[in-house]
């Protein structure tokens, strides 16, 4: 995920979060493929709780490779750059410097974010293993991912 966010965040500080504000249907484009890639994500998850089921877990250049996409798609990120970053620069254009600055100090945080959440899941994973949770648990998740693929649908840069 981290490499997904680093590469997120210096497409964008190499022009594509301009790119993105400059061309709507480009914008568009990866706020549909975003949606959509979430969308099947909460499918295959909700699927893969359904009775009899048993989740899928792949393999690590998978999960890998999903990270990376997930992040390298993510709208949200890119509007970072469009919004947040230049309120804290009192009106002078942010140079590639800065911006790749900003976004190893945002891939750093969102790291430690998710290691926090990992270690959380890795000592909750006895608790999430037992059969009689898994289901309703796996249900939830997909809930919040059908709930971020409608977030990235509600996006609007106008």
């Amino acid at each position: 995920m981290a490499i997904g966010l680093l590469g997120n965040g210096a497409l964008a500080a190499l022009g594509l979060a301009a790119l993105l504000q400059a061309a709507p249907w480009l914008w568009e484009t990866l706020r549909l493929a975003g949606a959509a890639m979430m969308l099947g994500l909460a499918i295959v998850t909700w699927r893969d709780a359904g009775p009899g089921r048993t989740p899928s877990g792949g393999t690590a250049r998978c999960a890998f490779f999903g990270g990376v996409l997930i992040n390298l798609l993510n709208p949200k990120a890119y509007l970072f750059f469009l919004v947040v970053a230049p309120q804290f620069l009192a009106d002078t254009p942010l140079t590639l410097r800065q911006a790749l600055l900003l976004s190893l100090a945002s891939t750093t945080i969102a790291t430690v974010v998710h290691l926090a959440i990992v270690t959380i899941g890795a000592a909750a994973q006895p608790w999430l293993s037992d059969p009689a949770r898994q289901r309703p648990v796996r249900r939830a998740f997909a809930v919040v991912m059908l709930g971020v693929a409608v977030s990235f649908l509600l996006i609007d840069m106008r």
